[in-house]
């Protein structure tokens, strides 16, 4: 549908150009409408051979607004249909130390854009003499399209680049035909070519239908004289230009989010390894007073089975905040004053158990405190002090080794808790350690005033995207929904790659086809219960969560987390405050 458009857009923008323009490179124009009429042909016929974009890079090289001289254009554009034409090795290689390729192309900063837009590699010193040797990976496919880009190029340069003469005006309506001298609108043309360089079809009562399209709708010149003319005709070449860049400066952008999100999805995949790990887990068990654990959920749910695993999960996250890990809180000098603050790279030790960061607090007398950010959940069962990534990591673990199936969930905006199965509620379950909170989903968009954007949560079964479970029902869609923050890559691409996580996981899961079946299973439970959750009503109930209870008042006021309470709090200790609402076992 790309070539076709865009196919019209250029087939109708050149008729107008022959109609009123007299063109120093009008056969070369001509060839550009009959190469698009003919691949238009051929992919009717040929639906095996789909159209295939010219990179955006590539058209924002080949844009007149770059500077490539006329005679590197022709090169290039001979480069890219030999390319095109032929699976020979030896049109997919170019040396630096010939003397045309160097004089007409690798000379002009330019031209060699085109060639790294076009995906030519290059290698210095490996062409035999000395010169740089440039490649084109036989992956890389020279398409018609990419081809017509460059055909696009040599026309667009030469309609605006002074060396066209408008034709004499003749009075009455247009007459057709390349001998034709009637008046046209130059600003339509340009508006159409430069579309077609963007990749969007812009064309002025014209047809998607192939030949014999309606030329854009002439526009009168009279009154405006060639100054002004050549003024408007610039600034609108200029502003064509500009967007054409801005597209490909965003979508760039967007290349570069979207690589950033995947690898730090499978890394947090990778990671979930830890909490499975049979030294972490005896190590876990040696750290946890089970048996009193075990009878203090007892006392709160005599019955044993899965009523009685849900009180357990709620002693234990009740003696990991209070009892076995510590928040870290900034040190302070004898003055009562924060220490200076800055950040080293870790020692190898500190490297050895995945700091990949570290935080320095220095006092006065040059004393420094370091604070590594391990995210070995083992060494955690040691140190037993960080923020929310070290709690829920080392947390994570705990609940495994208890036997709990825990999911690690990571918040975008800056925020690690646990989910715990339950087969008493037949689901996942909400579990905060920081928080001492359980099954309160609503707790960081309702009680701290967050603003989510993608909660993902990972497990040895897989990825998945949890959002819709901490957002408020209705709040998805709509100008202010989340859908708007969710911008780091299309939804299609992030479900495919979550997709292809929780695939690859599987195929390691113990029990075969029928435990995966089950997992299956469970993942369509889940969908909809995600689903009537945005779809229901707000519970009133979750009204009364409160702001952030762990982190000194001044800490959770720079991220905007005390929620409603902020003002109150700000003004009182910062004692332990009351905990969120604990878990409802009826």
């Amino acid at each position: 549908q790309y070539s076709l458009d865009v196919g019209d857009a250029v087939n109708n923008a050149l008729r107008e150009a022959q109609r009123g323009l007299n063109l120093a490179s009008g056969a070369g124009i001509a060839k550009a409408v009959s190469d698009f009429a003919e691949y238009k042909q051929k992919c009717a016929l040929e639906a095996s051979q789909p159209p295939l974009k010219p990179p955006e890079a590539l058209l924002v090289a080949l844009h007149p607004a770059r500077g490539l001289p006329p005679q590197a254009s022709s090169t290039l554009l001979t480069i890219a249909r030999n390319a095109a034409s032929s699976d020979d090795d030896k049109f997919r290689r170019l040396k630096g130390s010939n003397k045309a390729i160097q004089e007409r192309v690798l000379s002009h900063e330019a031209a060699v854009g085109v060639l790294r837009a076009m995906g030519w590699d290059e290698a210095p010193g490996a062409d035999g003499a000395g010169g740089t040797l440039w490649t084109l990976p036989a992956s890389v496919r020279v398409s018609p399209e990419t081809v017509a880009a460059f055909d696009m190029n040599i026309a667009y340069a030469a309609i605006f680049g002074g060396r066209v003469q408008q034709a004499p005006r003749r009075a009455g309506p247009a007459a057709g035909g390349a001998s034709g001298g009637a008046t046209i609108s130059a600003a339509a043309l340009q508006a159409a070519l430069a579309g077609a360089m963007a990749g969007v079809a812009q064309p002025q009562g014209g047809s998607n239908s192939g030949g014999g399209a309606a030329a854009p709708a002439p526009m009168a010149l009279d009154g405006e004289d060639d100054a002004a003319l050549a003024a408007r005709l610039q600034a609108e070449e200029d502003a064509a230009a500009a967007a054409t860049v801005q597209r490909a400066d965003a979508q760039q952008q967007q290349q570069s989010s979207a690589a950033s999100m995947k690898a730090r999805l499978e890394s947090a995949q990778a990671h979930v390894a830890a909490f499975h790990d049979e030294a972490n887990i005896t190590r876990a068990l040696s750290a946890c007073p089970l048996e009193r654990l075990q009878a203090e959920a007892a006392s709160v749910e005599a019955t044993e089975g899965p009523a009685q695993r849900d009180a357990l999960l709620a002693t234990v996250t009740k003696w990991f905040k209070h009892e076995f890990f510590t928040w870290f809180e900034p040190p302070k000098g004898t003055d009562g004053q924060p220490l200076q603050a800055s950040s080293d790279e870790p020692t190898a030790e500190e490297r050895k158990h995945g700091a990949q960061r570290v935080e320095v607090y220095t006092a006065a007398d040059g004393t420094a405190h370091r604070f590594p950010r391990f995210n070995d959940p083992s060494k955690l069962l040691d140190t037993r002090v960080g923020r929310c990534g070290e709690w829920a990591n080392c947390f994570a673990l705990v609940c495994t080794a208890l036997g709990f199936e825990a999911r690690h969930v990571i918040d975008w905006t800056d925020h690690v808790w646990v989910e715990v199965w339950s087969a008493h509620r037949g689901r996942w379950v909400h579990v905060d350690p920081c928080e001492n909170a359980i099954d309160t989903p609503l707790l960081y968009e309702q009680g701290w005033g967050k603003r989510l954007s993608y909660c993902i949560a990972f497990s040895r079964a897989g990825a998945a995207d949890v959002t819709r479970r901490y957002t408020r029902p209705g709040t998805w869609e709509g100008p202010d929904g989340v859908l708007t923050r969710r911008k780091a890559l299309p939804e299609p691409i992030l479900k495919g790659l979550l997709t292809g996580l929780t695939n690859k996981a599987r195929g390691a899961v113990e029990g075969g086809a029928a435990a995966v079946e089950a997992l299956e299973a469970r993942d369509v439970a889940e969908q909809q219960e995600l689903a009537a959750r945005q779809a229901g009503t707000f519970d009133a109930a979750q009204s009364a969560l409160g702001g952030r209870i762990t982190g000194s008042v001044e800490w959770r006021a720079a991220r905007g987390e005390l929620g409603d309470q902020g003002a109150t709090e700000a003004a009182a200790t910062d004692d332990d405050p009351a905990p969120p609402p604990a878990f409802d076992f009826e």
